[in-house]
């Protein structure tokens, strides 16, 4: 009996040193969880696995799982173990769900999956309405997808929650600047500018700001900081450029030349070849504009040693040689110094025949050449902030597209590709065509500011199909920096090709409102006729059917005001 009880006893001892000590020590969850203490985070995962092995709903691996995933950038183990933890659907104090659905956010953004990001950020935000993180990512998938203005809101949001977050700022100003709303992105950068005044990119963004803006004098003051204090190359060249240019349109001539002449040293000492090729032109085209045509004339043979094929030199040499042509007195006070008076009658006379043939091409080609200069300035003028500078610079492109409007249920797929960047060329067209007089009168000053150019005054015109009142409007703009006259004409167009007719009409609208040059914009093709008289009118230019879609882009929007809804000068008819 004795021995029995002691081997009873022995038996018991056996079981609890087994169950206390001995599996414990086996068992796969625990030995994860001692190799986490002492950071063996591989052997750490291995274990972790081994549980879920042998225990596929153990919710609190897989979550341990997912963050070691996650702190070895393995991405799309991470999220395979968050989803996880949601199917199974216990959580804690330490497991909590809006936690793991921001993780699976983060993760799917990181890894372009937007469907599936944007999924988990419209659930967070109905479990939590102005969640920072929630908004800040929404308006990133919103952006990418170039639906400005929703992206916008989110931003602003997502400011609400964190006042002192200067990136949403900036970002909710870059979609402002898209939808072409300059005054409401010069008011949130100058709020980022107050909550972070030594900010270089704040302060840069604004200076780009205010001079799309036309303020150039501010925006020469936010950038000086920037040229000062950047280590950034390119945008110390950018910031070179766009003061000198800043001081151009000021008139301050002698300036804008000290900021090209620093910046030209800088780019050189930087090796910037394509820089310095660009300010070198700048330099002459300041010049030439200026009148200084011997030092416009030096700047781009510079140009022309290092890059003979740059861009319009041809033209721009004819233009100084134009400019710097001896005039008819001269020739005249030449011929009378040289020449005895009998020899000088007498080469007039033999030279009159010849010179009368030789005028009408002469002042043919003179005013091609004026013209060619003009069209190269005027390029010139609109080249100092290339297409969506700021938007490629902040970050916020995406190359690649959802149907995001349609997992919000919000609209039709005709506005998804007007508004998310999958351009259909027919359905802009339709959209435009179906505008009410007060949203196709908005589209064209959108245009016209597209363009480049102020409004002066407008008139609304008869369409040219069948001169119904107000389906088309002509806008009589200043050019920038020159001040001249140019006639913007836009119509609604359905019925085929349009013919020379409105071309012609075009000429004498021209004449009565003095504009050097006009631009026609039509939702058509030319006939051929048209397009032969375009080729003698070399001061218009035309914008077809196959044009209009990239003007329409960032034009279609009616939830804000009608950029510069003010008209200055004469009042609008």
């Amino acid at each position: 009996m004795l021995v029995f009880i002691i081997l009873i006893q022995i038996i018991v001892g056996l079981v609890i040193i087994y169950m206390f000590y001995v599996n414990p020590s086996m068992n796969p969850f625990n030995r994860a969880m001692k190799f986490l203490e002492i950071g063996n985070i591989d052997e750490a995962i291995l274990e972790f696995t081994r549980s879920i092995e042998k225990d596929p709903r153990n919710h609190i691996a897989h979550f341990k799982l997912a963050h070691l995933y996650l702190q070895k950038d393995v991405l799309l183990k991470a999220e395979e173990h968050f989803k996880k933890v949601l199917e199974i659907g216990k959580f804690s104090e330490e497991i909590k769900r809006l936690d793991i659905l921001k993780e699976i956010a983060r993760i799917c953004f990181d890894l372009k999956k937007y469907e599936e990001a944007f999924l988990a950020l419209k659930e967070i935000l109905t479990i939590f309405p102005s969640d920072y993180m929630g908004n800040f990512y929404m308006g990133l998938i919103h952006a990418g997808q170039l639906v400005y203005e929703e992206a916008s809101q989110y931003f602003k949001k997502a400011i609400s929650s964190r006042p002192n977050d200067i990136e949403s700022r900036v970002n909710s100003a870059l979609c402002l600047i898209q939808m072409q709303d300059l005054n409401s992105a010069i008011r949130v950068l100058e709020e980022a500018n107050q909550k972070a005044p030594d900010n270089e990119k704040v302060k840069f963004y604004m200076g780009v700001c205010l001079y799309m803006a036309k303020i150039y004098k501010r925006s020469i003051d936010f950038l000086l900081p920037v040229l000062k204090a950047t280590s950034d190359t390119k945008i110390k060249y950018f910031c070179y450029r766009l003061i000198a240019s800043s001081f151009f349109f000021l008139n301050e001539y002698e300036r804008a030349r000290e900021y090209l002449d620093s910046g030209m040293e800088f780019v050189k000492l930087n090796s910037l070849m394509e820089e310095y090729k660009t300010l070198l032109f700048d330099y002459g085209m300041l010049n030439a504009v200026t009148e200084d045509y011997h030092q416009a004339h030096e700047k781009w043979k510079i140009l022309e040693l290092i890059d003979h094929t740059y861009r319009h030199l041809e033209d721009l040499f004819a233009y100084i040689e134009l400019k710097t042509r001896p005039v008819k007195e001269e020739e005249e006070e030449q011929i009378d110094q040289y020449l005895t008076p009998a020899a000088a009658s007498y080469f007039r006379t033999s030279q009159r025949v010849i010179g009368m043939e030789e005028e009408t091409k002469e002042i043919s080609e003179d005013e091609r050449v004026e013209e060619a200069f003009e069209d190269i300035k005027k390029e010139w003028f609109n080249s100092f902030i290339p297409e969506n500078f700021l938007w490629k610079m902040g970050g916020l492109t995406s190359t690649k597209r959802f149907n995001i409007e349609m997992l919000t249920g919000k609209e039709k797929l005709d506005n998804v590709q007007k508004r998310t960047g999958i351009f259909d060329g027919p359905g802009l067209i339709k959209e435009f065509m179906n505008l009410d007089r007060r949203q196709f009168e908005d589209v064209g000053r959108r245009i016209v500011q597209k363009l480049g150019y102020t409004i002066v005054k407008l008139n609304f015109k008869p369409t040219i199909a069948d001169f119904v009142e107000g389906d088309g409007i002509d806008f009589v703009t200043k050019e920038p920096g020159s001040g001249q006259m140019v006639l913007i004409q836009l119509r609604r167009w359905d019925q085929g090709k349009a013919g020379e007719i409105p071309l012609r009409n075009m000429t004498q609208n021209m004449a009565e409102e003095k504009a050097r040059k006009g631009i026609f914009i039509v939702p058509a093709e030319l006939t051929e006729g048209a397009e032969k008289f375009l080729q003698k009118m070399k001061n218009i230019t035309v914008f077809t059917e196959r044009d209009m879609p990239r003007l329409l882009r960032g034009t279609m929007d009616f939830s804000q005001t009608s950029p510069g809804s003010s008209v200055t000068g004469s009042q609008q008819k």
